[in-house]
This record gives structure tokens, C-alpha cells and sequence, in this order.
């Protein structure tokens, strides 16, 4: 990790987090989400991918898959994504490509395509408290009812890669103030990060629309 503050989640201090996060002794998990996790295929679907576990956490959950035994019978995958009508009424994929992947207003046009409700908060227009309240409020819902995504500068947030980057948020470790990130991009690890360090790496500008990074609360 680039950063100090940043816990590597398969370090011996992230794995404690994570217990306590799983047991709800200290914060809550999003188990399912984080059985699911897997990195982008491509170096543009990063908000692809995100939606994709997003959407098949709470599918899982919901048709009481196992999904350690039916990885065949999940109803969503990345690799999916590109093939289903709400996917394509919402995503032009040249446009994905030749823009490097999609911004926080694009990522919630595909969620609502896919029939859920979001908040969706530029961090100019919102505050690191309602941030912590609307994270870790959506991973209380461990059934994966609802979910939170970011969308962040990996650099600023102290990842070393000076990229825009949409990753989903799995747990909450709530006496340190850590939020989990399922960090996609396959050069970096996922960690648990501070609250106040990721409301900084998301009040960045995307310049391929001129506005504020944040976040998207997903509601099914």
C-alpha cells in the first residue's frame, strides 16, 4: 500500500477487521458481496464491474444461491453486463471505451436502467457525515438490499496509480472509521480505508465531465 492509512485487507490487521466486522461486534459486513468480489476484465469496466456485484449480490441473496457452489448460475457477471437490454439502454460502449470507463451521473443512469433506486451525491454537494451516515447505513443491509459505490482518485486517496476509479464498499469497521473497498483494478489491493481519507479522494474533479467524484447508494 502507498499509504499508512490504508489496511491491506489480506494483512494480519485487515483480516481483524474484517472479523469484526463479520461477527457485527464492531461494524457490519456485506458477506455476500465480498464472496462475489472479482477484479475488472478490462481497464475501462470498473463501474461495469461494480454494478455487476452490486446487482448480483442482492440476486444471490434473494434466490438463496450458494456461491461457493452455483458460480455457473449467477445472474450477473461482468462479462454479462455487455449482453443485457438494460446494460445497453444506458451504456454506449465506444463511448466507454474512448472516455476510459464511466463517470458517477453515467453509473447511476445504469443502475436505475437495471430498476433500482439510488442517492446519488457529488461530494461538492454533500459532507463527510452524510457520507459515513449514507455508507455505512447501506452496509447494515448485509442481505445486500442496498449497497454503496464510490467513485474516488486513487492517488489522493494513496494508492500510488493517478486514476479515476468506481470500486463498491463491503464493510465498516466502526471504532477506526474504516470503510472496505473491493478496490477492482487489478494492480491494486483491497483495503480498508479512513472515512475522511476516501470524502477527500472523491471531492476530485472528473475531467472527462467537469464535476465532483462521490458517491451512489443503491436501493433494490
Amino acid at each position: 500500500m502507498a499509504s499508512k492509512d490504508l489496511i491491506d485487507l489480506r494483512s494480519d490487521e485487515g483480516q481483524k477487521l474484517l472479523e469484526d466486522a463479520k461477527t457485527g461486534c464492531d461494524g457490519a459486513c456485506q458477506q455476500t458481496l465480498l464472496a462475489l468480489f472479482s477484479k475488472q476484465a478490462t481497464n475501462f469496466t470498473c463501474g461495469i464491474a461494480s454494478c455487476a456485484m452490486i446487482l448480483c449480490a442482492n440476486a444471490v441473496n434473494q434466490q438463496k444461491l450458494d456461491v461457493d457452489t452455483d458460480k455457473s448460475k449467477l445472474p450477473y457477471t461482468e462479462g454479462m453486463m455487455f449482453s443485457l437490454p438494460q446494460t445497453l439502454a444506458a451504456i454506449n460502449f465506444d463511448q466507454l471505451r474512448s472516455g476510459g470507463g464511466l463517470t458517477l451521473d453515467q453509473l447511476g443512469e445504469l443502475f436505475v436502467s437495471h430498476g433500482c433506486r439510488i442517492k446519488l451525491r457529488h461530494a461538492s454537494d454533500s459532507t463527510v457525515d452524510e457520507f459515513r451516515a449514507d455508507a455505512t447505513s447501506a452496509i447494515k443491509h448485509t442481505d445486500s438490499t442496498v449497497g454503496v459505490v464510490i467513485n474516488y482518485k486513487q492517488d489522493v486517496l494513496g494508492q500510488g496509480v493517478p486514476y479515476g476509479h468506481i470500486s463498491p464498499l463491503a464493510g465498516y469497521h466502526a471504532s477506526t472509521d474504516h470503510l472496505l473497498i473491493l478496490d477492482t483494478w487489478p494492480e491494486t489491493e483491497e483495503c480498508w480505508a479512513k472515512v475522511d481519507d476516501i470524502f477527500i479522494s472523491m471531492n476530485t474533479t472528473d475531467y472527462t465531465c467537469g464535476k465532483k467524484r462521490g458517491y451512489i447508494v443503491v436501493n433494490f
